[in-house]
């Protein structure tokens, strides 16, 4: 998936800003993902549901989990911080939503 069809997934169940629809173009990226509503459309268009998960923390040689939290999150959650990690570690947004299926 593009990051322009991210979008448009988003804006079909009901993202919008500033209380208006734009199109995919016109939008700044930088707040878009930085939206919590963009990330709550577009888990119920990816179909991710009221699911809650844990997130767990890695060593970071082996990849082993350390630490389990107790808090669960939604999943739309958890794939809003999977980018910043993706990003922290020198990936490029689009790489990212190229990563996610519809």
């Amino acid at each position: 998936m593009t990051l322009k069809q991210a979008i448009e997934k988003a804006q079909e169940y009901g993202f919008v800003m500033n209380g208006s629809r734009y199109s995919s173009s016109h939008l700044n990226i930088q707040i878009v993902l930085l939206d919590p509503s963009f990330w709550q459309c577009l888990g119920k268009a990816m179909g991710w549901g009221e699911g809650r998960m844990a997130i767990s923390e890695y060593d970071g040689v082996s990849k082993n989990p350390i630490y389990v939290q107790r808090d669960k999150f939604p999943v739309w959650i958890i794939n809003w911080h999977r980018l910043i990690d993706h990003l922290s570690e020198g990936g490029t947004i689009e790489k990212y939503f190229e990563s996610l299926t519809p």
